[in-house]
């Protein structure tokens, strides 16, 4: 999975969408989806500060009355989430089993339950419903993912400079504010209520886009990237296996374009680097394009804002031209980009990473090589590594651009 992810470009982990139920969803299912009835006896409004490792938004929350918190990955285009490990800590009785299908194409059943309560800061839903999977190949240290099926109840901002989410009920004008775009957006039982906004692709494709804090960065639909200019044209990278990893693992192909222009609400947005994703038909919408603004999420009246921070610029996506997946504790290549740098030095699909700068990567969880790969935080990394072939080799990694600059 490792962004995430859904995780996307350097080590893809795409985290969202978490789950996409099946159209043939059982009542009972939509049920629990759809249920849950926000806590008003309380405040108004509740802040809660967060914090990021590289890319996943990491909150505490607490669930059904317990005192003690647990940390949940802050994810609008998910399903709410739990452990099996804290399902079994708390005593989640048994739900429904369904077919749950990750951002990397491949499905798995899961188990749907009914929590008591889940708060956060001040804020708390009764009977919300989440699905009980297995995050340890994520990190030992996250508890769960908290979704739109939560989230649908509040008018949500996000702070991204002061590392704040505030929670509030109802819906209110923002004041003080230079807004870029009021925008309406509709929301997918599939993905937990995730919120969805029309965007255009390169003047003509019509597109939904899934607002998701799960993802890192720009996502396009595997049949949608193809349709694209850069692709038509043959600007293309390709990768030898799967760069685009899922909550269940990966399918299909992997390519990354610069796609001339995406137009949301009354803004274009051009030369952004995105990659294909299997796991829907949205366009995927994330952190480092959401961390430009301050993000207004009101699902009671199901519109968004976003107010500029700082300038935008999507074009400068650079990688170590590699995509690691967890196998048991292995950690082991997903896929490379064709003519890289991980490319060049002999780094196939299949091949078992030993040591990354010098630390055991078996020891490492997803949410580590994360923190080590996403961003500009180190321009070179050291792989010890296992071919097919079981010979041990080593080899240097620099970062470069995953495309070329835009012709301006």
């Amino acid at each position: 999975m490792l962004q995430n992810r859904v995780l996307f470009g350097l080590l893809l982990v795409c985290l969202s969408p978490l789950l996409l139920l099946a159209s043939c969803t059982p009542f009972r299912a939509v049920e629990i989806v759809g249920g849950g009835k926000p806590v008003q006896d309380g405040a108004f409004e509740s802040t809660v500060s967060f914090t990021r490792h590289s890319h996943p938004i990491l909150i505490e929350v607490r669930l059904n009355n317990l005192a003690d918190p647990y940390v949940f990955v802050f994810d609008t285009g998910a399903l709410t989430a739990v452990s099996k490990q804290v399902a079994a800590e708390i005593g989640l009785s048994q739900g429904i089993y369904v077919e749950g299908r990750g951002s990397g194409g491949k499905a798995e059943t899961v188990e749907l339950v009914q929590l008591d309560s889940i708060m956060v800061g001040d804020m708390a839903v009764k009977g919300c419903g989440a699905a009980i999977i297995d995050l340890r190949r994520l990190s030992p240290d996250i508890d769960g993912i908290l979704g739109s099926n939560f989230l649908k109840h509040f008018m949500v901002s996000i702070d991204y400079q002061r590392e704040e989410i505030t929670l509030a009920h109802g819906s209110r004008p923002i004041s003080g504010q230079t807004e870029v775009d009021r925008l309406s957006f509709t929301t997918d039982m599939r993905y937990g209520f995730a919120p969805v906004v029309s965007c255009t692709v390169d003047g003509s494709i019509q597109a939904g886009c899934l607002v998701d804090t799960g993802a890192y960065d720009f996502a396009l639909p595997d049949a949608m990237i193809k349709k694209t200019r850069a692709f038509s044209d043959g600007n293309i990278r390709e990768a030898r296996g799967s760069m685009g990893g899922g909550m269940f693992g990966d399918v299909g192909k992997s390519y990354a374009v610069r796609v001339h222009t995406i137009r949301i609400g009354s803004e274009n947005y051009s030369d952004i680097v995105a990659q294909s994703h299997t796991g829907g038909d949205y366009v995927l919408l994330g952190n480092s394009f959401l961390e430009n603004f301050a993000v207004t999420l009101s699902y009671p009246s199901q519109e968004m804002v976003l107010t500029p921070i700082r300038p935008f610029s999507g074009d400068k996506r650079t990688s170590f031209g590699l995509g690691l997946t967890k196998k048991g504790d292995a950690t082991v290549v997903s896929g490379v980009w064709r003519n890289s740098g991980a490319a060049r030095a002999g780094l196939e699909p299949g091949d078992r990473v030993v040591t990354i700068n010098e630390e055991d990567a078996s020891a490492l969880s997803l949410m580590e090589l994360m923190s080590l790969f996403l961003g500009d935080k180190s321009e070179s990394i050291t792989l010890e590594y296992v071919d097919k072939s079981g010979n041990v080799k080593s080899a240097v990694l620099y970062r470069e651009m995953l495309l070329p600059p835009a012709d301006r």
